[in-house]
């Protein structure tokens, strides 16, 4: 391959010739290796996106797993309870302020909070003394809206009742009593309408509290596997309307650390399945019981055995803790989990997310509401709303309309869209590499390249110890043999 004309070519100007070619190929095939060895060390990665269609559900009809859905209502304490009692009326408004860290008390709750929860109580008239002993959730379970005003729940023109024993239950969150609709993610769906859920929601407008800057709910669709205050992404629905949601499954498939970020052996947190804001959920968690020894609300799954703030607690620890948590977590330190009190959160390396398209209507048609109204089930849910002693009084044919709040869901298609996060520079692109620089500029192979390292073992043994194996010379007897 040349190496062979260095040592042994003809006139010394050709070997030379032949060195500098051989130099140069040889230090441009060294650079090229270090570049595809810097490239396979970076391990860089890349994704794959394929359409799969789920197994079958037990039919010869494709099936998809319905989302978890959980919904919301923006008025998380009634009117009809606070008003049953000042004391409440003005704590929850100074807990709805904090949680949406209005500045204008939260300096005051870090500098002086004793201070503070005296100066308001006396402002406002009212102790608190009596409530020290309730919690938040327990304020939530009395004083948020009632199972009913999920009026009715159907998927393919069928009670949900009857397809599953308990297609939802109350969950407990910073956005109050929320709805967990197909909470085991047992129910499935098709594509188009066969497969719709429809979901009847009753606002119970005249019953919010002026804290609640808007009417309507908050929607989250979500995997079985997380809890709704695990997750982003909430969908905002006004009532009076009509809301179509197409949805498309996908899933997603991540490179486990050290090459990528994930964690493959992370557990569920006490929010679910891992995800950055179940994550920090869990950390304001672990940081109110370190210094409070209570937690804001209990998680879903309470791996910790951890108990819920009191009242008393809140006013003199809590309040000023929690508020003190997530302003520091703009401190990038803080949310990288390297300064004191950090929180340092990596996600899954299997997730399943839902591809949501929302539609919405507000034409509504007064003969259809009227046609509704009617129904004696509608009518008697509708009536049992009013509440005159907190003037609360709906008439069904009028204040139907300005209530109602339907939501349709829906998948756009059967198919599963599945993104893998692969390495794109393996062992076999770096070996592909070093082999084809080597063909190319020295016309290396693997065994040429053996062969290189014995002829130049054998040339240095030559050239030091002075020995050349020489032919053989034949006997003179043969000599004599072959003349005749």
């Amino acid at each position: 391959h040349g190496v062979y004309l260095i040592f042994v070519g003809g006139h010394k100007a050709l070997r030379f010739l032949y060195f500098v070619i051989w130099l140069l190929c040889v230090l441009y095939a060294i650079y090229i290796i270090l570049q595809a060895a810097v490239a396979f060390i970076s391990r860089p990665t890349g994704t794959t996106e394929q359409l799969v269609v789920e197994t079958d559900h037990g039919q010869d009809i494709q099936f998809v797993k319905f989302p978890t859905i959980t919904v919301c209502s923006t008025n998380i304490m009634k009117r009809s309870f606070t008003e049953t009692d000042k004391s409440i009326s003005a704590l929850w408004y100074l807990i709805s302020r904090l949680k949406v860290m209005d500045p204008q008390y939260v300096s005051h709750v870090l500098e002086h909070p004793k201070r503070f929860f005296q100066s308001y109580c006396d402002y406002h008239g009212v102790t608190f003394e009596h409530l020290k002993n309730y919690t938040v959730k327990e304020m939530f379970e009395r004083g948020g809206p009632d199972d009913n005003r999920l009026v009715y729940c159907k998927q393919r023109n069928i009670d949900c009742q009857d397809l599953t024993e308990s297609y939802f239950v109350r969950e407990t969150s910073s956005d109050g009593m929320c709805w967990r609709v197909n909470p085991n993610g047992s129910m499935y769906g098709r594509s188009g309408e066969w497969g719709r859920m429809e979901l009847f929601f009753f606002a119970d407008i005249q019953d919010y509290t002026s804290t609640s800057p808007v009417y309507g709910y908050k929607v989250k669709f979500h995997d079985s596997e997380y809890c709704g205050e695990g997750i982003t992404g909430a969908h905002f629905m006004s009532p009076g309307f009509v809301y179509k949601v197409d949805l498309g499954l996908t899933k997603r498939s991540w490179i486990p650390k050290p090459i990528g970020n994930c964690d493959a052996n992370a557990k569920k947190s006490t929010y679910g399945k891992n995800s950055e804001e179940s994550c920090l959920k869990e950390c304001e968690d672990r940081y109110m019981n370190k210094v409070c020894g209570c937690v804001d609300l209990l998680p879903p799954h309470n791996h910790h055995n951890y108990t819920a703030c009191t009242i008393g607690q809140y006013i003199g620890c809590g309040f000023r803790e929690m508020v003190h948590f997530r302003m520091g977590l703009r401190d990038a330190s803080r949310r990288h989990g390297t300064g004191e009190d950090g929180c340092s959160c990596s996600h899954s390396c299997d997730e399943t997310h839902y591809d949501v398209k929302l539609l919405s209507t507000s034409a509504l048609s007064p003969v259809w509401a009227d046609d509704l109204s009617r129904d004696k089930w509608i009518a008697e849910a509708v009536a049992n709303f009013s509440q005159p002693s907190f003037n609360i009084s709906y008439n069904v044919s009028s204040d139907l309309l300005k209530n109602i709040v339907i939501l349709q869901v829906e998948f756009s298609t059967v198919f599963t869209k599945e993104f893998k996060q692969i390495v794109t520079y393996s062992y076999s692109n770096l070996l592909g590499d070093i082999g084809g620089v080597l063909g190319l500029f020295l016309g290396a192979s693997l065994f040429s390249v053996l062969e290189f390292f014995q002829f130049t073992l054998t040339s240095l043994h030559k050239h030091f110890c002075g020995r050349e194996d020489r032919p053989k010379t034949l006997p003179e007897t043969e000599k004599l043999s072959s003349n005749d």
